[in-house]
């Protein structure tokens, strides 16, 4: 299974919404967190849509399921490399 495949399981259905109540949160911070709307995670959540791979990445670094890195990645300031 590919990593991507295994994010669109995680971020999908009652997967989804376990992530946001485990964390906290709802669709609508998570919305206005990431730039995809409210709408599309309620889509996702019920099955009805598949995220892309851009946006389930966002939304994956949001929640915490992974770190970006390498080039393009944001730099934290005080953070040191390797």
């Amino acid at each position: 299974m590919k990593k991507h495949d295994a994010l669109r399981l995680m971020l999908t259905g009652d997967s989804l919404r376990k992530l946001l109540r485990d964390r906290g949160t709802n669709r609508n911070r998570l919305a206005k967190a990431t730039g995809v709307s409210a709408m599309m995670l309620g889509r996702w959540e019920r099955g009805t849509a598949v995220p892309s791979a851009e946006k389930l990445l966002v939304v994956a670094e949001h929640l915490g399921l992974l770190k970006i890195t390498g080039p393009g990645a944001k730099e934290k300031k005080g953070g040191q490399n390797g």
